[in-house]
């Protein structure tokens, strides 16, 4: 990991992808932990029934996805750190198509904007994307991140 500086940080600098595959015990484990139990993304059975969006399997969270964008930026970079030298300002998303079970998604980040406000209030803009395995897009969105100056 590279906690980097404000001032190392280069406009269109791409981070390293995070792969990332969704299989049932990663929707179920996502699904215990946030208590968000609905059948479109635990119950096998009912999906094979219902066919929500259209396909037999279940699907993966919009939040579990979120959370592999952002960690595009925060597993390359560091996470938060008690000095503070990285933390996670916003993670705003799109959800463009739902993630099957079995899906893989490469998650990506591009440093978009830099915004210095003064000593401790720097951060930066990143563009992420996920795509999936067939090469359609999944998400799309954008992280901040606090850094130091």
């Amino acid at each position: 990991m590279n906690t980097p500086r404000f001032s190392e940080i280069e406009l269109g600098l791409e981070l390293p992808p995070v792969v990332q595959t969704y299989t049932q015990r990663t929707i179920d484990d996502y699904a215990l932990a946030t208590l968000d139990m609905n059948p479109v993304h635990v119950n096998i059975a009912w999906c094979e029934r219902t066919l929500v969006f259209g396909t037999p399997k279940t699907v993966g969270h919009g939040m579990l996805m979120m959370s592999n964008m952002a960690s595009a930026v925060v597993r390359h970079w560091g996470a938060v750190t008690a000095a503070g030298a990285i933390s996670v300002r916003y993670v705003d998303a799109k959800f463009v198509k739902a993630i099957q079970v079995g899906d893989r998604v490469t998650a990506t980040a591009t440093v978009r904007a830099k915004h210095f406000h003064g000593e401790g209030k720097c951060w930066v803009d990143l563009a992420v994307k996920g795509v999936d395995s067939a090469g359609e897009v999944v998400c799309l969105g954008e992280v901040g991140i606090n850094v130091l100056d």
